[in-house]
């Protein structure tokens, strides 16, 4: 026989495993989203106060939110274009730095994703671009996932669109790969949007294949990217198996984004 009492226990754990998600978006990039969050801490309740840590300046991904969930907070987070703020950081966040608050109230981030437009800008140029591999990626099973930030070491420049791929083996043959830009589990879907490059700023770009679960016939060691609007050729090293199976000959390439969180497809 079920109890109220227990009823009562049982509503109470789903309430703590709920995950909320909102999203209004604006010029092909979300503009609030909340994100999953960590459960309370061990004893936490809701009349437990709690600091709010100063996150601003902060990269999001890499240090911003786990701060804020580590400080027993949800996080919440909204985009805008910034000159004076790095894409990927963080802007502003509510309430203030230092505040006392109860025990998972909601964190609202800004994160910047760089100047909306930078007059004059010409086609980034491959040779004014450092190539370098992301952090790893949390993968679903069965998938590689690549993330690589490219960083302009010159003059500021535009990123528009997607680079074209080709995935060569380690005697230079070019792979039979296919590539799609809709999207899958691990890849955004979402459509190009330009992205301004200050110098010393950085874009990035994912891509996204099912693993080969019987026989490698080979294994790709580089990739090459054709810039978009004439921009050249990047060679970047990459380790990607190689197989005939029809649903593993498939590349899902991103568009070029101004922050690494916006390679994700849940936005």
């Amino acid at each position: 026989m079920v109890t109220g009492r227990r009823w009562a226990a049982f509503g109470l754990a789903v309430i703590a495993l709920a995950v909320a998600f909102t999203c209004s978006c604006s010029g092909g990039h979300p503009t609030t989203t909340l994100t999953s969050t960590l459960p309370p801490a061990p004893g936490a309740s809701s009349t437990t106060l709690v600091t709010v840590p100063d996150v601003v300046g902060q990269v999001y991904s890499e240090t911003a939110q786990p701060a804020v969930a580590t400080a027993n907070l949800l996080t919440a987070y909204r985009f805008e274009h910034s000159t004076a703020v790095v894409a990927g950081s963080v802007i502003s966040q509510t309430p203030a730095a230092g505040s006392r608050v109860p025990a998972e109230t909601t964190e609202t981030l800004v994160v910047s994703i760089g100047p909306a437009s930078i007059p004059g800008a010409q086609p980034c140029q491959a040779a004014h671009l450092s190539v370098q591999a992301g952090a790893p990626v949390s993968e679903a099973t069965e998938q590689h996932t690549r993330d690589w930030s490219l960083t302009n070491l010159g003059a500021p420049c535009v990123l528009d669109g997607y680079p074209a791929v080709s995935a060569l083996d380690q005697a230079g043959r070019v792979l039979g790969y296919s590539y799609t830009h809709a999207g899958d589990q691990m890849t955004t879907g979402a459509l190009p949007q330009p992205v301004y490059l200050p110098t010393g700023s950085a874009a990035w770009i994912r891509m996204n294949k099912n693993s080969c679960v019987v026989g490698v016939a080979d294994t790709a060691t580089a990739l090459q990217l054709n810039l978009p609007s004439g921009g050249g050729t990047l060679k970047i090293p990459a380790s990607l198996d190689y197989c005939t199976q029809a649903y593993s000959v498939t590349i899902a390439v991103s568009p070029f984004e101004p922050a690494e969180i916006l390679l994700n497809p849940s936005l």
